[in-house]
């Protein structure tokens, strides 16, 4: 993760942009490219949008939560796990735990996370905090999955 510059303010945000359904739209033309009313910045690789602002390069997520909070926390959640999602009900600060725990996607070959295939059975670990907890082994892959699912949001809580 690469350090992010120290945010604009609020107040300099508002005057280059309005914001509109997870979007900051242009108010000025501070380029020749940039055309008025048009979606700021541009999708990364990652899957991102990236803004140029005052000669520097911020994440869209981390200019909207500015833009409607008035500081830029350490990190920020996408709480749907979408990365294009960058909607203010959608961004919620935390700490790189939290965001770690709330994460799209699986390491296993099952596709499903924490669950990982044992021959003709199923078992469910969860690892939180540096500590592997083992919830059991299942017949079937649906009952693992809901037993994952459960865990972790006795484990995570809303970041589940």
């Amino acid at each position: 993760m690469s350090k992010q510059p120290e945010a604009p303010t609020q107040g300099r945000l508002h005057e280059l942009f309005d914001y509109k359904d997870g979007q900051l739209l242009n108010k000025t033309k501070r380029r020749s490219q940039i055309k008025v009313g048009a979606p700021a910045g541009h999708m990364t690789l990652r899957g991102y949008v990236n803004i140029r602002v005052d000669g520097k390069m911020y994440k869209a997520h981390r200019l909207i939560y500015v833009y409607h909070h008035g500081v830029m926390p350490a990190m920020l959640d996408h709480i749907d796990c979408d990365r294009t999602n960058n909607r203010i009900e959608n961004l919620r600060p935390c700490t790189k735990a939290e965001n770690g725990m709330n994460r799209a996607g699986s390491y296993s070959k099952t596709g499903l996370r924490n669950v990982y295939r044992r021959g003709n059975m199923y078992q469910v670990h969860v690892k939180k905090g540096g500590v592997h907890h083992y919830v059991g082994t299942f017949d079937c892959v649906v009952a693992a999955a809901n037993a994952a699912s459960a865990t972790r949001a006795k484990l995570f809580g809303e970041f589940a």
